[in-house]
């Protein structure tokens, strides 16, 4: 399948980047935001730290930054199978901005700018010359003021969306280069493969929905959450042991676990009209 990214990279380092990696990295640059100022003393350990956590304590604490902390998706994109990872070099100006906060995504998506790098970066010179540090800031753009200095985590993290090479994570890292007159910038890439989109979901949503269940007393109430449960299930690729753990194995009345296998069944159901589909429309 041919990728936008390899088209537009000016190298490629690694092909075949796990998803963990990526992970890890990401979780990094958030928890030296989080925890203490990037380049400070303990940086290191907060990297080591990262480093010696199993792979569920990665996806787990993923779930929680991506969805809760962040709310910015990086889970669902990075645990996609829809998407391999590449590490790659990319000019500056090939990156397509993404959104963040309103007022920055009123200028972004605009059709002056429409998510161009360049443009956008022109846009905030002028801006910031008509307003400087310490004046007022009418359009909320100061957060994206150039501070100079060494910048810690210098791998971004990009996403082949819609034909274009889109930001997902490091937009501030980006603006800082690009307003520095930096061209090139190493990144993260995630290349479409052909295959069908699916990822995690996490084990907080299937909990979350055992707990709506719990709640909901009547009968067609309690099935519309099963169906919705078992069509997350079938859309995830974590989504049947979730539902296994915790609609089973960590309930404690016998009432409680049969709708737990219940929704096993539906899930399972759903599994077997699918593959009699799939035989009847491409038999062997």
């Amino acid at each position: 399948m041919d990728s936008i990214t390899f088209k537009v990279a000016s190298k490629v380092y690694r092909e075949n980047v796990s998803r963990l990696e990526v992970a890890r990295y990401y979780l990094k640059t958030e928890m030296s935001n989080i925890i203490t100022p990037s380049g400070s003393g303990m940086s290191h350990d907060i990297n080591q730290s990262i480093e010696s956590l199993s792979d569920f304590q990665v996806w787990r604490l993923l779930e929680a930054m991506s969805y809760t902390y962040r709310m910015n998706g990086l889970f669902h994109l990075i645990t996609n199978r829809a998407f391999d990872w590449v590490e790659v070099e990319l000019p500056i100006s090939v990156i397509a901005l993404n959104g963040m906060t309103p007022a920055v995504n009123k200028v972004v998506y605009s059709k002056q700018i429409n998510c161009d790098v360049t443009k956008f970066c022109d846009y905030l010179k002028r801006y910031f010359l008509a307003h400087p540090e310490g004046g007022n800031d009418p359009e909320g753009l100061g957060e994206l003021r150039p501070r100079g200095g060494d910048i810690t985590h210098s791998k971004l993290v990009t996403i082949e969306r819609q034909g274009k090479v889109t930001i997902t994570d490091g937009m501030h890292r980006l603006l800082e280069y690009a307003q520095s007159g930096t061209q090139f910038v190493r990144v993260y890439a995630g290349v479409r493969n052909g295959k069908a989109a699916k990822h995690m979901v996490g084990d907080s949503t299937f909990l979350t929905m055992r707990h709506l269940y719990a709640k909901y007393r009547g009968d067609e109430q309690r099935e519309q959450i099963l169906d919705v449960t078992a069509m997350l299930a079938k859309s995830s690729t974590d989504g049947r042991k979730a539902v296994k753990t915790y609609w089973v194995e960590h309930v404690q009345t016998k009432k409680k676990k049969a709708a737990g296998r219940n929704l096993l069944n539906k899930i399972n159901s759903k599994d077997s009209e699918k593959s009699n589909n799939n035989s009847e429309l491409n038999p062997l």
